[in-house]
């Protein structure tokens, strides 16, 4: 058994961590096997089988670390790392949220099924808390640690018939808890490397480099806010200041965790250290 994957039903109901309990219980489970959720149904995914007709011991639920260096939303959970996360600070795990994709086209030009990560589902000690999905979970991916994410897009100067790809690597990500008395703020810095992959006209890295900050901040600040309305703490920032400063966490925290607004991230510094673009100069290949 390489996976468990888990339906929102099933993570709602009050038994669910009897659930978890039955299979750490069982001898031969083994906790290096990844846990996902689903809001499908459980049987069309795991009949689903991998495009190329790879083995499904390679598909993306067996081996989540593949595909993981493309596109971190959240780094794949085993049985470990779930039980450990639901028994320290904040006392909530994101789990992968699988769903069935049938925007394939095979090579007879006919509608195929793969599985897809598109989002995270989120589980306390107290059960399922909910789901963030789609362009809204975009944000979860930069506060990782994972040093080589997928692509970000964007448009400059609002200008929608002038998208621009880059991709990310080399990314370095640091929390800081601010603490001024017993209330607590949090100072994001991330830095990283930027690769163009395409784009029309003639651009001037300066802007560049504000598109990009700007998309990032945008991302962390729509998820983090989706992650407060759904009462998550979906940065795990009350971990950041139980590691750094323990006895004004002690002070605050209430279940495991410190009380989040809007407000409670003070700072973003976005630093593109480079932007390369597998040419010297930033202009058409082609000119008009």
């Amino acid at each position: 058994m390489t996976y468990l994957l888990l339906s929102e039903d099933a993570l709602k109901s009050e038994l669910a961590n009897s659930v978890l309990d039955t299979f750490t219980r069982f001898r031969e489970t083994r906790y290096q096997i990844y846990v996902h959720c689903t809001s499908d149904f459980i049987e069309e995914i795991l009949l689903v089988i991998p495009i190329l007709n790879k083995p499904l011991d390679n598909s993306k639920l067996s081996t989540p670390l593949n595909t993981n260096t493309l596109e971190a939303f959240t780094k794949p959970v085993d049985l470990r790392k779930l039980i450990i996360g639901l028994n320290e600070p904040s006392h909530e795990v994101a789990l992968s949220l699988v769903s069935i994709n049938k925007n394939w086209v095979s090579e007879k030009e006919n509608p195929s099924t793969e599985t897809a990560i598109n989002g995270v589902c989120v589980i306390s000690k107290d059960g399922f808390k909910g789901a963030i999905t789609n362009n809204l979970v975009g944000g979860n991916r930069w506060m990782t640690g994972q040093k080589n994410l997928g692509n970000i897009t964007f448009n400059l100067d609002n200008n929608e018939s002038n998208y621009i790809t880059v991709d990310i690597e080399k990314l370095n990500l640091e929390v800081i808890p601010i603490v001024k008395g017993n209330e607590v703020t949090f100072e994001i810095k991330i830095d990283f490397e930027a690769i163009l992959n395409g784009f029309k006209g003639n651009l001037n890295v300066n802007e560049l480099e504000k598109g990009i900050e700007k998309k990032v901040k945008e991302e962390i600040k729509t998820t983090y806010e989706e992650g407060l309305n759904l009462d998550i703490d979906i940065y795990r920032l009350s971990e950041y200041l139980y590691r750094d400063n323990v006895k004004i966490w002690k002070i605050i925290e209430k279940d495991g965790k410190i009380p989040l607004t809007k407000d409670s991230i003070s700072k973003i510094t976005i630093n593109v250290n480079k932007i390369l673009s597998g040419r010297k100069v930033f202009q058409d290949s082609v000119g008009e």
